[in-house]
Parts: structure tokens; sequence; C-alpha cells
């Protein structure tokens, strides 16, 4: 099946080098100096209901971890590249990162409090952390200016996505019409199934216009992705500038963990991304 898929969709591929198993985009990589990939969770050292490419240290062995990213280095590249990974909160949080925030002696830099981070620094790789929720890796073509994003159902309700706009126009001058971006692997509509307060929380947030969604008895079946092309449109960024992977995280078993098909504790994936 998903042999099939990419023979159809020509925006994306499956890469796998030596161990690790992600998914890029040449259209993007081969044409601009960057480069981003969304990994699966095929190629690492992790066991048990982290198997096998777990990238996240809650509740693993930090050490199979630690070779885990190594691996993944190894496969793209790089190395002595410092690090900086969004903490994961939920938040419409975005920080504009430069190489003053970041700690050298560090393995991996967590910026507290924030979903999305964006950087014009070279040598510096931009992760965020997913399972079923969106990971959005967005640049400026103009400047080369990138930036990484993680959506779960709260960050796109506080429309998360307007204020990483917002920030790469005031700290890159980006205009809408040069920026491109590539929705990775999530949750599929079928799989995403929730109460009357997440719709609510959409309306408190000006977002229900934007929102994808279908009622199913006493329950609420959300597309995420859906929801948040529309945003991206909100804003007036172009249709042809979005690419969007049709890979849900629930239905692949075999490529990617997931909370909602496996519950805590999983593993998890990441977005890379830096200047090449």
């Amino acid at each position: 099946m998903n042999e099939i898929f990419f023979n159809k969709d020509e925006n994306f591929q499956l890469i796998q080098k030596s161990n690790v198993l992600y998914i890029s985009s040449e259209k993007i990589t081969k044409t601009y100096p960057i480069n981003f990939g969304f990994t699966t969770r095929i190629g690492g050292v992790s066991s048990g209901g982290f198997r096998s490419l777990n990238l996240y240290f809650k509740n693993d062995d930090k050490n199979k971890v630690k070779q885990n990213f190594q691996l993944l280095f190894n496969d793209i590249g790089v190395s002595g590249m410092s690090i900086a990974a969004s903490e994961q909160v939920h938040s419409n949080e975005v920080k504009f990162i430069e190489k003053s925030d970041i700690e050298n002696d560090k393995f991996i830099n967590i910026i507290p409090g924030v979903d999305g981070l964006i950087t014009q620094e070279s040598n510096l790789m931009l992760l965020s952390f997913y399972a079923d929720c969106i990971p959005v890796f967005m640049f400026d073509k103009n400047n080369n200016t990138i930036g990484t994003i993680h959506s779960g159902w709260r960050s796109t309700s506080e429309n998360i996505i307007k204020n990483a706009i917002d920030m790469i126009k005031k700290t890159a001058n980006s205009k809408p019409e040069n920026l491109f971006f590539a929705i990775g692997p999530s949750i599929d509509q079928d799989n995403f199934e929730v109460d009357e307060d997440v719709i609510e929380n959409f309306k408190e947030n000006k977002q229900i216009d934007n929102l994808v969604y279908f009622r199913d008895g006493n329950k609420y079946k959300i597309d995420l992705t859906g929801t948040l092309i529309n945003q991206l449109l909100s804003e007036q960024i172009p249709l042809k500038n979005i690419m969007k992977l049709e890979l849900s995280t629930f239905l692949n078993e075999e490529l990617f963990y997931s909370f909602r098909r496996d519950g805590a504790p999983i593993g998890e994936h990441v977005l890379f991304a830096y200047k090449s």
C-alpha cells in the first residue's frame, strides 16, 4: 500500500540509505539548500512498545534513544550540528531561535513552553516530536528561513500556524507567496474521535469555520490536516505551496507510532530540518 502511494505522489519519497527509513521531498531538497524529513519507526534499536526508531526520551532507555539519533544523523550525513527541539506542550507558542539560545554542551536543547521553532541559522537542526499530531515543515524560498511546528488539536484550535506565519513575516520579512509548507503524517479523520468540548474549543478560538469535522452519534470526527490547510489558506498561502502527505499514523502500524491506537507509553518520531 505504501509503495503504491508513493508511486502516485511525486511530492514525497521514502528514503532509506542504510538503517533509518524517513520521508522527505526531493522537490524541495534538490532545489533549495535545505534538508528535512519525517522519520518513521523503522531503523532503530529500541524494543517493546518503542520498537524501533523511538526518538523521544521519556520512558525509553536513554542510551537506546541516543543510539537511534546517531543512526539518523549517520544516514542524513550530519555531525557536530547543534540541535533545538520544541518542548511539545500543546500550545500555540512559536520561538525564533538564534545561536545565543543554544548550549553547545547539550545533546538536544529543549526550548521550553513552545510547539514551534523558526531559524535563519546554519549548522542548527530543528526538531519537532510527533506521533498522531501534525508535524509541519515551513520555509521561505527566498531567504531559506526554516521552521518546524507541532500541531495537535489544541495547537490547531489556537491557530499555531498563524503565529508561525506572523513570526516569519516579522523576523525574516517573509511574504505569503514565498512560504512553502510540507504537512507530515498524522492521525486520519475516521480515527480521530472527540467530544463536544473540543468542538466548543474551536468555537471559542474562532476557528470553527476552518474546522473540518462531522458528527458521528454523540461524538465528532476531526480532520486536523484539512483544518490546518484551511488556516494556511486563510493566511493567503497559495494552495500550490502546500504539500500534504497522505499517510495515517493510526492506520500504518508498521511505519508509525500512534497514541490513539496503542496508548501510552509509546515512542515518537521527529520532523527534522536544517540548512544544508
